[in-house]
């Protein structure tokens, strides 16, 4: 089974089935075509990731974020993080494997699942061999991050192209949280079109924000919509689920 095999045989629905399974004691996640939902993660208080001068990042993704959104990819070999943050390559690879195998009995794409042939082991050795990850930030280890590719995301390699099947994104939300975050305000629909560049035909880009992303629909097709809520005096987030289409 080839890599352009693993994103085309699996449907939205399917994928939301994979969540379902993975998580049964949440809202479950619904849809004909379009996917849509709740995720009530909760608040986490201790941000693990620190700068250099031992104070907490800003920022991060949310607790629980990625182990809900890497059950829906379990087909994805090559992973892209833009805006990585203090997510360092461990925890990121941690996320990606999970810790559940389906079965006929929980869930009813067991079969879809199975074919992936996914490593049945934690050995770091058989995953690394069967997925890739890169981690890209502007900043590195003096601002307390880790990318293993530092530089503009507009600039990434051009080997790159189409290489990710599936690719996390999470912004700064606003013109405020870039000041903290010492980049620049993000053009959204310019950073859809260098992310499509390195998106193979057939992946999928998971983007966290406030905002629907402004994109051209010939190049990325919203599947699913999922609302992200921590806890009270939080703000709520969407996350944006897109295929690319061209």
């Amino acid at each position: 089974m080839t890599e352009e095999m693993h994103m085309t045989i699996i449907t939205p629905e399917q994928r939301a089935g994979f969540y379902n399974a993975r998580f049964p004691k949440r809202v479950p996640l619904v849809g004909d075509g379009m996917v849509a939902g709740t995720w009530m993660i909760g608040a986490q208080y201790r941000n693990p990731a620190r700068m250099p001068d031992g104070s907490p990042f800003y920022g991060g993704y949310p607790h629980g974020y990625l182990e809900r959104v890497h059950s829906m990819f379990p087909d994805a070999r090559n992973i892209l993080h833009v805006f990585s943050g203090g997510l360092t390559l461990d925890p990121a690879a941690d996320a990606a494997a999970g810790d559940t195998l389906l079965t006929r009995e929980t869930c009813s794409y067991a079969d879809q699942y199975k074919a992936l042939r996914r490593p049945t082991c934690g050995c770091r050795t058989c995953w690394s061999k069967w997925q890739q990850i890169e981690l890209v930030d502007m900043h590195g280890p003096e601002q307390g991050r880790f990318p293993t590719w530092q530089g503009d995301l507009h600039e990434m390699p051009e080997e790159w192209a189409g290489r990710f099947d599936l690719v996390l994104a999470d912004p700064p939300y606003s013109a405020e949280d870039s000041i903290k975050y010492d980049c620049p305000a993000p053009n959204r629909g310019k950073i859809m079109r260098s992310l499509r560049r390195v998106c193979k035909r057939g992946g999928n880009l998971v983007w966290l924000d406030q905002v629907w992303p402004m994109h051209r629909k010939a190049e990325w097709k919203t599947w699913g919509t999922i609302g992200l809520v921590r806890s009270t005096n939080h703000r709520v987030r969407l996350v944006s689920m897109f295929e690319a289409v061209a």
